[in-house]
């Protein structure tokens, strides 16, 4: 499915990269929505031969100049970035559970955790997955969420 998909790509003048589920084809080049498209449609054609569907919802075409997210970073530089949103997040993360009158069970259990346990585990993964793209940020994070007592 891969090698079908960049072969579309590039007869089109576009670059596919692909992580899990996350689809994106890229160009240098001056495109029009047309061309995009085309490539679109033959992406989705070759994903159904596959027993896979594009997700409309998160299909999007963007020009040059516009805020590009793929997997919760901003990938308008050559270095990727956290987008807003994710480190938003995270420092509302932060305050949430570092504030004496919310704490780590009652921010959770807003979420809609189970567990101040599993809350724990994802917040932690998403830390860590913050560090793999802005490690100062992420260490920063660690050390304030190191002062929280978690509940077991």
């Amino acid at each position: 499915m891969d090698e079908r998909l960049s072969e579309v790509a590039g007869k089109a003048g576009f670059v596919y990269s692909r992580y899990a589920d996350d689809l994106a084809f890229s160009s240098r080049r001056q495109l029009d929505r047309k061309s995009c498209r085309e490539v679109i449609a033959s992406a989705s054609a070759i994903l159904d031969v596959f027993g896979f569907s594009v997700n409309s919802a998160k299909t999007s075409v963007r020009p040059p100049g516009s805020r590009k997210v793929l997997l919760g970073l901003n990938a308008n530089s050559v270095q990727p970035r956290l987008s807003r949103e994710l480190r938003d997040r995270l420092l509302r993360h932060r305050y949430f559970l570092l504030h004496p009158q919310i704490g780590p069970a009652k921010h959770a259990k807003r979420l809609g955790f189970d567990s101040t346990i599993g809350f724990k585990n994802h917040l932690f993964g998403l830390v860590a997955y913050a560090a793999q793209v802005e490690p100062g940020f992420a260490m920063v994070l660690k050390e304030d969420l190191a002062q929280i007592s978690w509940p077991l």
